[in-house]
């Protein structure tokens, strides 16, 4: 099949047949709970950990991104399985408890499959202008599918506490910063981070002697009371529990338009299949 007729939620099902596309109930137990030094942490560091209670699922996502790959599809379409969703919910849920605040789903995420001799995206913040440190509007989170060791592409931070530029009380940060401020965060399989989108950050190399690749997929929250300000942007937000098969792969082309130039994985056809599969979402909600 091409890629017209893969990324179709028949064509990803057949894929990956022991993950759902559009069941109406759930085949996971993902929950995901903070430590109670939670909110401390991410006030004072900018992240805090996530522990999912059905962990095994995530190496079913494992062998649906390898499939993927098989193909020559990017794992930002595992976005189209319930089973991605039900995380996103559960980790939704886990912030909104450690924090204290109610958290929804945006539509900005992506997933990654870093092979031995490769790393992940360099430098960069998710929200440049100035946010809340306690409690901040814009939240990045991201779910290991497999272990990120060391030694596989882990992720790294500079604390808020020694980021000259958001010391400085800058209302506008930079991507500027000294090595030796970093902080490697090796997490297991099943364990998800959690960081204020101010959070300079990046994802390490995946060591060639590495045990395999490093998966994993990303979900950004957006705080309530903060999803009618000016700078969403063109994010929208997700419910998740009626996020229909065809609407999920609207999302997913919206993102591959994003952030695909990023991603070795992102084919020329995979991305013609973005810009067409937009374009006729766009003329469909166009007023008449």
């Amino acid at each position: 099949m091409d890629v017209f007729e893969l990324l179709t939620p028949r064509g990803l099902a057949t894929l990956a047949p022991s993950l759902g596309v559009g069941r109406t109930q759930s085949t996971t137990g993902f929950v995901a709970r903070a430590r109670p030094d939670a909110a401390e942490s991410l006030n004072r560091r900018g992240w805090l950990e996530l522990e999912l209670a059905d962990a095994s699922s995530c190496e079913r996502l494992v062998e649906a991104c390898e499939r993927l790959h098989a193909e020559q599809l990017p794992p930002v379409a595992l976005y189209a399985f319930d089973e991605v969703w039900e995380l996103g919910r559960a980790v939704r849920d886990g912030v909104t408890a450690a924090l204290g605040t109610q958290y929804e789903l945006i539509e900005d995420l992506w997933a990654f499959r870093v092979p031995p001799g490769s790393a992940g995206w360099p430098p960069h913040r998710g929200v440049y202008r100035r946010l809340g440190r306690q409690q901040p509007e814009y939240v990045n989170t991201w779910v290991a599918l497999s272990d990120a060791s060391l030694d596989r592409s882990c992720m790294h931070f500079v604390p808020l506490d020694v980021d000259a530029r958001y010391r400085a009380h800058a209302e506008e940060l930079t991507d500027d910063h000294e090595g030796r401020d970093a902080v490697a965060v090796p997490i297991p399989q099943g364990v998800g981070l959690a960081w204020n989108a101010n959070v300079l950050h990046w994802g390490g190399a995946c060591a060639p002697t590495a045990a395999g690749p490093r998966r994993s997929i990303t979900f950004t929250l957006c705080r309530s009371d903060a999803l009618e300000r000016a700078d969403l942007g063109s994010a929208r937000v997700v419910r998740a529990s009626t996020l229909e098969p065809w609407r999920r792969l609207e999302v997913i082309a919206r993102q591959i338009l994003l952030y695909g130039p990023r991603d070795p994985d992102v084919t020329d056809a995979v991305r013609e299949w973005a810009r067409i599969t937009v374009e006729m979402a766009d003329r469909l909600a166009a007023p008449r």
